[in-house]
């Protein structure tokens, strides 16, 4: 079950039927009613596919409950707490769900829903959003999948993900596994936003660089005060990462103010700077995003 048939969801919901799995999807408004009435389309650089038919429910009362093995929660984080009661019910009592959220924060929302064995850290690296309805556009070639180890369903799944085609991964630290994307998405995500431009316009620009590189400090700093294994090597990582990106991509966070919607940038900075402040960090880049990020908001609703 795909709960938030958004890019993400979408994206990785089709190829896992390509793959043979049984897919359902759960999806809202315009995109909704395209994939039930004209299927999903997949456009991007490593092709175009077509899925004239999809299941798909714009609720979960539509859905024979309790018949899912493993859900993704792709929903944004404000809609995280939803999710997990909806996972609860299309569930078997044995399922699992993993969460796809961006931040650190998704697995321990369905925790209280699910119980610790049922609830299970996942991070994607994909750039796909919904270019008009039932058509998804996936950026770049990126279809990452990093998956918490655990026995038995959940590595069945992670076969499933690498028969599909994504660069799949079973890591055994849950934390380490959210932190290592939150390490990245945080400053990509912030740079980008300070600037209102793609990654091609960060990675050319000497003093975006800058704040880029001291925003992935910053955030590996707090990382490594509450308690997460970080490695400094990840910060010349990052950097390597975003000259291999596309000129044109941009983190959510970004489309998602350009196109006046709510937003998670208080699970991303917010979240930083919350954790800085409670450990002990000065968090003065995270910051000014977050400040950026207020102004954004306050210009859009006068």
């Amino acid at each position: 079950a795909i709960i938030g048939a958004g890019g993400v969801g979408s994206y990785y919901g089709a190829n896992l039927a390509a793959a043979g799995a049984e897919v359902f999807f759960i999806a809202r408004g315009d995109h909704y009613r395209a994939m039930k009435e004209s299927g999903l389309r997949i456009d991007g650089e490593v092709g175009a596919q077509r899925f004239d038919e999809v299941e798909v429910y714009e609720t979960a009362a539509e859905v024979v409950q309790g018949n899912a093995d493993v859900v993704l929660s792709c929903v944004k984080m404000y809609d995280a707490e939803e999710a997990a009661r909806i996972c609860a019910s299309v569930l078997k009592e044995d399922g699992i769900a993993f969460s796809l959220q961006n931040g650190i924060d998704g697995p321990a929302v369905l925790e209280a829903e699910l119980g610790e064995r049922r609830a299970l850290a996942a991070s994607v690296i994909i750039s796909a959003f919904i270019e008009s309805p039932g058509v998804v556009r996936h950026v770049g070639s990126n279809q990452v999948i990093n998956l918490e180890k655990q026995s038995g369903l959940a590595t069945e799944f992670f076969h499933l993900c690498a028969k599909a085609g994504f660069e799949a991964s079973q890591v055994e630290d849950p934390q380490v596994l959210l932190w290592k994307k939150f390490v990245r998405l945080v400053p990509l995500s912030g740079a980008s936003v300070l600037c209102r431009a793609p990654m091609g316009f960060v990675a050319e620009n000497e003093h975006l660089r800058f704040v880029l590189r001291k925003l992935v400090e910053e955030t590996i700093a707090v990382g490594k005060a509450v308690g997460v294994a970080l490695d400094e090597s990840i910060v010349d990582g990052v950097m390597a990462r975003i000259d291999k990106s596309p000129y044109e991509f941009k983190p959510s966070l970004l489309l998602d103010i350009e196109r006046k919607r709510k937003n998670e940038a208080a699970w991303l900075s917010g979240r930083v700077i919350e954790l800085g402040r409670q450990s002990g960090v000065a968090t003065p880049y995270n910051d000014s995003v977050w400040a950026v990020v207020q102004g954004i908001g306050r210009r859009e609703a006068s």
